[in-house]
């Protein structure tokens, strides 16, 4: 996945859009789905496990993230 983010820009996402954080086991070890919402679109953005101090330290409610 390394080559696919070389240039990319960063993907920023302000917290008022985020709906709904799940964290999920997989076969690979464990993910966070997001779900943005927008008055334009709903989506699901998939995050590996290891973002989870990420999110805990910056989303504004940490009790919000569903296990």
């Amino acid at each position: 996945m390394f080559l696919f983010r070389v240039f990319h820009p960063p993907f920023l996402i302000p917290w008022h859009c985020v709906s709904r954080i799940k964290k999920k086991e997989g076969m690979f070890g464990s993910y966070y789905l997001i779900e943005i919402e927008d008055d334009a679109f709903r989506l699901w953005l998939s995050l590996p496990g290891r973002i989870e101090d990420d999110l805990l330290r910056y989303q504004p409610n940490p009790e919000a993230i569903r296990r």
